[in-house]
This record gives structure tokens, sequence and C-alpha cells, in this order.
């Protein structure tokens, strides 16, 4: 199997971004080790006193394995959203974004939607033509827009 590696001309590097989303994700996530057999669950218990709600995970059988809890709040995700169409549109440049909602569909899915509503948001007192191109990490779209630049 081949890796293919883009390069942005000239090279974009990373210091000279505005920061990174570093708040919750995999950067706070919890992943534990299991060493025996058990159910994995997920639990969120409100503050209001509602009923806790309980999600199985998994079910191992045949010994242990690993685990994994991640979070993110939605104002993070606003101000990430925030920040990243304030820098496009500093530079008038379209703003790209990759998710993977078709695994995550809850996860990506959240920051596919205060994506666009902060899209929307950015445009109109603008009065631009700032655009946001959502792409799916798949290797197959990745190769196919390779395949059509010539790259």
């Amino acid at each position: 199997m081949s890796v293919i590696v883009l390069t942005f001309d000239p090279p974009l590097p990373c210091a000279s971004l505005p920061g990174r989303h570093a708040h919750g994700d995999q950067y706070k996530a919890t992943d534990i080790v299991l060493r025996q057999p058990g159910k994995l669950r997920l639990v969120f218990e409100p503050t209001d006193g509602s009923a806790a709600s309980n999600y199985d995970v998994f079910t191992f059988t045949d010994g242990g394995g690993v685990g994994m809890a991640m979070y993110n709040t939605d104002s993070s995700i606003t101000d990430f959203a925030h920040a990243s169409f304030k820098y496009a549109l500093g530079r008038k440049m379209p703003l790209y974004m990759s998710t993977k909602n078709t695994i995550l569909k809850a996860y990506d899915g959240r920051f596919k939607d205060i994506f666009e509503v902060r899209h929307n948001a950015a445009r109109a007192p603008h009065n631009c033509q700032a655009w946001l191109q959502r792409w799916q990490i798949n290797v197959r779209a990745v190769g196919r827009h390779i395949g059509r630049s010539g790259r």
C-alpha cells in the first residue's frame, strides 16, 4: 500500500496558525486497559436531577481489551469555529474541515453542525463569499481529489 503525502506550496508552518483546538477530545480523554471479561458502560448524570442515561458500549467475553471516553463542550467547539473562520476571513482563504461523522455520527456531527452555524454567521456581516468545505476523512475521496488535480 502506498502512502501519499500532500504538501502546501508554500509550506504552511503550524507555528503560524492562531492555535490548535486542544480542549477535550483525545487531549483529555480517559483511556483504560481492561484485563478481564466484562461490560464497558458509559453513564451521563444530568446536574438537574433527572434520570441518568446509561449506554452499553461493549461486552468483552474473551478476555480484556481497551476502552476510551472523550468529550468536548459546545462552547469550546463554537470558539474553535469562530477562531477558524476569523483566521480564514482575515486571509481571504477558504476553510477546510475534515470529519468522520459517518463513524462518529454524534461526536463529529456536533462539530459539523456548529461549524455550519458559525459559517453562516461569519459570512453575513462581511457580505463575503467565504466558504467552508467539509471533507469526510476518506482515503478514496482523497485519492479521487489527487487524481483530478494531477498531484
